[in-house]
Order: structure tokens, then sequence, then C-alpha cells
């Protein structure tokens, strides 16, 4: 990544100092070298790659909200909405809508089959919509709610980004109102804007604020002057995420006019730890694997023991520690000789539920015992045979 951003920094016109161009250059490079390596976390808690339909405002699987996915025909292939890679097919929902969602260049590299991909968003109701729903306004958000983080260290939010041509200076297609930007939530505190991609403003000549390839905007300013540029090869940027318990993304996309193409897939979140489920979870410490007992009695049966005893039950249920265990086959039951599974069942104030498993071996320690009489003299007498 580092050596795309020096080339696109050196590519820059003479009208910036050369001294200026050389610290750009370095920080630059150490901003994308640490932006690249902070995303280190062993724990991935959260990822969504839209493999399927998950768009809570289609009917999807819940897992994100997009309110206005679309698909037209009528102004060059405008559209928002999941595409898929090898066939760039656009899905409003699990079934292919028939029609291809067209980039300048075709994009190389997103995970998967799918991604999620926009052009020319500012579409009004009438036009020739196909699939979704015109609103007519220039940028599209794409939600995604309640990501658990409660115990996570260290948290990175890493996404692919790509975009739909490779034309340089003068002749891309994106302008200065044309942007990307992801902003985090953490805990209802309020949205931050943590990634940016702009143009290159001014990039062919002084002023020129128009047809210019995309970069990321390190310092989220508007003008994408000191960051690497985008290509259609997706490339993964990222961002720290403050520790707390949950987490909300939002990227917003602006782009208003034909051939200004943008996609995006493959959002994770990465900790050192990981994270403790919402309602807390139940530790069960000292669960057996294997008890023998023998089995006492003429009968060959054994009294089942209690055994919710034994193991030591846990919880971090916010609203309670209490935790309830039950035996199954319960305490008391007469069990033969043989190998018979033991369950302890154990559940919390919050619906969480655990359980510890081991087997019972019922031996017969028990020798037989034989009532045998006193010795006895029979006489016999004769003739009575």
């Amino acid at each position: 990544m580092s050596s795309t951003s020096t080339y696109s920094i050196l590519r820059r016109p003479s009208h910036k100092a050369a001294l200026q161009l050389g610290w750009t250059l370095l920080l630059s490079f150490f901003l994308i070298s640490f932006l690249s390596a902070q995303c280190t976390g062993p724990f991935t808690i959260f990822s969504e790659s839209f493999e399927d339909h998950g768009n809570t405002a289609n009917g999807g699987a819940g897992r994100y909200t997009s309110t206005n996915d679309f698909y037209d025909t009528s102004s060059d292939d405008d559209y928002f909405g999941r595409v898929e890679g090898a066939t760039e097919e656009y899905f409003l929902t699990n079934t292919s809508s028939g029609s291809i969602a067209n980039s300048v260049t075709a994009y190389v590299g997103w995970e998967g089959d799918f991604f999620y991909a926009a052009e020319d968003l500012n579409d009004v109701a009438g036009e020739t919509t196909v699939f979704g729903l015109q609103d007519g306004v220039a940028f599209k958000d794409l939600t995604i709610t309640g990501i658990n983080i409660n115990g996570g260290t260290n948290l990175c939010f890493s996404a692919l980004f790509a975009r739909g041509e490779n034309d340089g200076c003068g002749l891309s297609s994106y302008d200065a109102a044309d942007f990307v930007e992801v902003y985090y939530n953490v805990d209802g505190t309020g949205d931050v804007k943590a990634l940016c991609f702009n143009p290159d403003l001014e990039c062919n000549i002084p002023l020129d604020i128009s047809n210019e390839p995309l970069h990321h905007d390190p310092n989220c300013d508007g003008d994408g002057d000191d960051g690497v540029v985008l290509t259609n090869t997706f490339q993964e940027f990222n961002f720290s995420v403050p520790n707390g318990t949950s987490l909300d993304i939002r990227i917003r996309v602006s782009m208003d006019a034909g051939g200004e193409e943008v996609a995006f897939d493959f959002f994770r979140v990465r900790s050192d730890t990981d994270v403790t489920p919402a309602n807390g979870a139940i530790t069960i410490t000292n669960c057996p694997t294997l008890l023998s007992d023998g089995v006492v009695g003429l009968t060959c049966l054994n009294t089942t023991p209690n055994y919710i005893v034994f193991p030591t039950f846990t919880t971090t249920c916010p609203t309670s520690s209490v935790v309830t265990v039950v035996q199954d086959p319960p305490a008391g039951t007469q069990l033969g000789v043989g190998m018979f599974p033991i369950v302890l069942t154990a559940t919390d104030q919050c619906g969480n539920m655990e359980t510890c498993e081991f087997t019972l071996n019922n031996t017969d320690i028990t020798p037989p015992i034989m009532n045998c009489p006193a010795d006895f003299t029979i006489n016999l007498v004769n003739g009575a045979a």
C-alpha cells in the first residue's frame, strides 16, 4: 500500500513545493504503514461481507440497514446495493435482478462472491426503476447497529474499498461533492467520522475541483491529496475504535453523476481479546469427565448421587448472579450396572445456558451372598427305602 501511496504523491504537479512534497511523502508513508499495521487483533468479533440478503429495509436477515437500495437502467445503470463480483449482476434480495451493474473498469479482489457498490445515486422516482426505491438524494447510508464489543481491547474496524475506474488527474469522474465516509458510534455517544475518501482536488491544475481521482483522505478535510489513490482493486483501510459495550457503524456514499462508481466490502471488527456476550455468560469449572460408582445391594442397583455440588457455576449476567442447575437423571434415580450419561444444565436470569456433561460408570463390586444352612443329619430307617 505504501508503494501505491508513493506513486500517487510523486505524480502531483510541480505547483507543490519540493520541501512540502518530501514531508508529505514521509508523513504519508508512516501514516499508511500505521494504518496497515494496527488491525492485528487475533479475535474477529464481527464480520460482514454481504454474501446474502441481510438488509432489514428489504426484508433481509437484519444484519444491516440500507433504506434506499435501487437499480435504474434509464440513467446509465445507476444503482446502490449488492453486486455479484463474477457476473456483475445486481441483487436487491437473494434473487438476481438479471441486470448488470456496469463499472468502467471491472472490480478485482472482493471478499467472497458479493460486495456493495454505488453509481450516480440521486435518481428520482418516476424514472425507469427496475428494482428498489429512488429518493432523489445524492447520498446513501448503510448502517450496522449493536455490534457487541464488551470486553474487547485494542479494537479496530477494517473494510475493503475500490473505485470503478483507474483514470488519472483531469480524466477521472469524481468532483468535490463526491465522497465516502465511515462513522462509528460507541455506546450511543454520537457519530465520529473516522474514515474518508475524497477526490484529489486540484490534482490536474490549480482551482480545478472536477474530474479528479478518488483518494483516501486521512485527515478528512475534503481533499484526498495526501492519501493513497483508490483503484479498481479492493484495498483494506482501517481505524481504531474506543473500548465500550456496543458499536454502530455507518457508511455514507455520495455520488451524483454517471461514471462516479465506488464499492466496499468485508467489514470486520478485530480485538486483542474476545468479547463477553451482552447478556453475560455462564462459566462452569471442575466439570468431571468420568465418574465411577460401585453398585451395592443384592438388587444390583445404585442410587444416583447429587452431582450438582461437584462443579462450580458462575455467571456474569448483569441483572443477577443466580444460577439454577438441573441434573438429568435426577439425584435418587436407581441405575444398574453400565455407563450412563449425566447432564447438569445451568441457566441464569439472562437466559444464558451451559451444560456440564460426563459419564457415570456403575460397576458391581458387591459379591453375591448365598444363605447356606447349617449342617444337618438325615437318619435312614431300615426298610424305609
